[in-house]
């Protein structure tokens, strides 16, 4: 099947509403926002499109805006993890939960470091995506044991089988954001300009992107099992 995700992102922006003024067409937005969401920066987007690069960042911010969170739901089995990406040279901790039966992402977040408590308030922001409380997987991080016991949820250690879902999940995260060894082209040194592109990833993965393992779009499809 095939999907066109700068159609797709665009039916979502106009579903939205989030733009009143359209002197710039609605598909070019969202390519723009498509290409910030691949690693360009603003300023090499702008320059291509003949606009200035506020106006990349604010329809990045406005698309960002669009909820891509999943409606809570009962589940079986969720795997939690963290990569590192990097921004302007610095290491940032990008933590990510997904239903491993729809393959919906969860929760999304990234941090300037990893602890108990990181792990413990992206956990609270998981169970909100769910209804019960589901068994987790997750790799031997030392962070996870406290977390897991405060929260009374019940998980296991695993390095590869099924949770190897989500560290695909990952690389394709990283050939998204892919600039300069996933290096976030952010000018200044927070995660701000990360966080709208994971927003946005979030949205696209969610609700856009076809995922051949489940044989349809992960959000629509939970929605009918």
């Amino acid at each position: 099947m095939h999907i066109d995700p700068i159609r797709e992102l665009a039916e979502a922006i106009r579903a939205s509403g989030i733009f009143r003024r359209n002197k710039i067409a609605i598909e070019e937005k969202a390519r723009a926002v498509l290409l910030y969401m691949a690693g360009l920066s603003s300023w090499e987007i702008a320059e291509e499109m003949g606009v200035s690069h506020a106006s990349v960042l604010d329809w990045a911010r406005a698309v960002a805006s669009i909820p891509g969170s999943v409606p809570p739901r009962e589940r079986r089995l969720v795997a939690v993890d963290e990569t590192e990406l990097k921004v302007n040279g610095r290491i940032v901790y990008v933590w990510a939960a997904m239903d491993l039966d729809t393959r919906e992402l969860l929760a999304m977040e990234s941090t300037w470091s990893r602890s108990a408590i990181h792990a413990f308030l992206f956990l609270r922001r998981v169970l909100e995506r769910c209804t019960n409380k589901p068994l987790f997987v997750v790799d031997r991080g030392p962070w996870y044991g406290w977390a897991f016991r405060s929260l009374g949820l019940s998980y296991y250690h695993e390095t590869f089988g099924i949770r190897s879902r989500i560290e695909r999940f990952f690389r394709t995260l990283k050939r998204r954001t892919k600039v300069f060894a996933n290096n976030v082209n952010a000018r200044r040194l927070h995660v701000h300009a990360l966080n709208i592109i994971l927003s946005i990833f979030q949205l696209y993965y969610n609700w856009l992107r076809y995922h051949k393992g489940i044989g349809g779009i992960p959000a629509i499809a939970a929605m009918r099992r």
